[in-house]
C-alpha cells in the first residue's frame, strides 16, 4: 500500500536535515505508525540526547529501508493528526525546515488522493494526537466524516 506513494517532500526541496529520522525522546508519539501490510520493524536507537530510527544509517545519512518505509514516513512532514473526534492531515511546523519554506497548500494538494483517503478511513489507528504547537491543521482534510 504505502509503496504506491512517493515522498511528500520533493527531493530537491528537502534540506537533508534528517529531523524526520531523529527524535528528542524515545516516545510512542514519534514512532511511525504501521499499516497492517507494512512488515518493517522500527525502534528508537539512543545516541546522546537524541534517538534515531533504527532504519537510519547515520554515517551515510540515508534510510536503509527507504523503498519499504511506512506510509507514515513517506508523507512526512505531513502528519496524520487526531484531535478529539476529528482526524486531520497536518504539517509538522515545529521540526521540519522545509515546511517553513514551502507552501503547505502544494503539499496538501499532492497528498489529496482518493486512495490515501480510503486507506486512512480503514486504518484510523495511524492517526496520532500530536501537541497542537507542532502542527498546522488543514480543515480541508478533516477525515472524521469518512
Amino acid at each position: 500500500m504505502s509503496a504506491e506513494f512517493k515522498s511528500a517532500t520533493l527531493t530537491a526541496a528537502c534540506s537533508g536535515c534528517r529531523v524526520c529520522c531523529n527524535f528528542s525522546a524515545n516516545s510512542e508519539l514519534w514512532q511511525p505508525r504501521l499499516l497492517p501490510n507494512e512488515k518493517i520493524v522500527i525502534s528508537m536507537i539512543p545516541a546522546g540526547d537524541i534517538f534515531f530510527c533504527s532504519s537510519f544509517d547515520r554515517e551515510g545519512g540515508i534510510c536503509r529501508d527507504y523503498n519499504i518505509r511506512p506510509l507514515d514516513c513517506r508523507i512526512y512532514p505531513a502528519l496524520f493528526h487526531t484531535s478529539g473526534e476529528h482526524y486531520y492531515l497536518a504539517l509538522d511546523i515545529k521540526n521540519c525546515p522545509w515546511v517553513a519554506e514551502e507552501s503547505s497548500r502544494k503539499l496538501f494538494q499532492e497528498l489529496n488522493l482518493p486512495k490515501i483517503k480510503k486507506i486512512l478511513a480503514a486504518h484510523r489507528r495511524i492517526f496520532t494526537p500530536y501537541p497542537e504547537y507542532f502542527v498546522k491543521i488543514s480543515g480541508k482534510f478533516d477525515f472524521s466524516l469518512m
